[in-house]
């Protein structure tokens, strides 16, 4: 997987069609976690498989960050999922260094329902400068019709 590469988890799709996910309405965050357990697409997608390796130090609060005014902005075929800021944990010497993935996931869903993984490339933190996260221009993920049934 390519460095800033977002995979989705499988459980993803069965999470939106039991309503267990709102992208219009819902609070996401992306947590921090350590290589200690790396994420696969076929994983439990809920934050609780991934917050006992969660990142800690200066500047990042447990359960990671918020994103900025999330959205689900629609088109015929195509749903695109975005936020209108980056996530940026400022610099602070006693911050964190360990940062290997990103879980995205719904904070006010039942059971903390995860969307997918941000490969960071490695170790990464904000001990020697602030860490941020840009999404892609095209938006975090789409959601795309296809009415071809292999």
């Amino acid at each position: 997987m390519a460095l800033g590469e977002f995979q989705v988890f499988n459980e993803f799709a069965i999470h939106i069609g039991e309503k267990k996910i709102d992208l219009e309405l819902g609070t996401f965050k992306m947590g921090l976690v350590t290589s200690t357990l790396e994420p696969v697409a076929t994983a439990t997608a809920v934050w609780a498989t991934w917050s006992g390796n969660e990142v800690s130090g200066t500047n990042y609060d447990a359960g990671g960050k918020a994103l900025t005014a999330p959205e689900l902005v629609l088109a015929v075929a195509v749903a695109k999922f975005d936020a209108t800021a980056d996530l940026v944990w400022s610099q602070s010497g006693t911050g964190f260094a360990d940062a290997r993935w990103g879980i995205l996931y719904e904070d006010t869903a039942g059971s903390d329902e995860a969307v997918g993984f941000l490969d960071l490339g490695g170790d990464v933190g904000n001990v020697a400068g602030d860490l941020t996260i840009a999404f892609h221009t095209n938006g975090i993920l789409t959601i795309t019709v296809s009415d071809t049934i292999a």
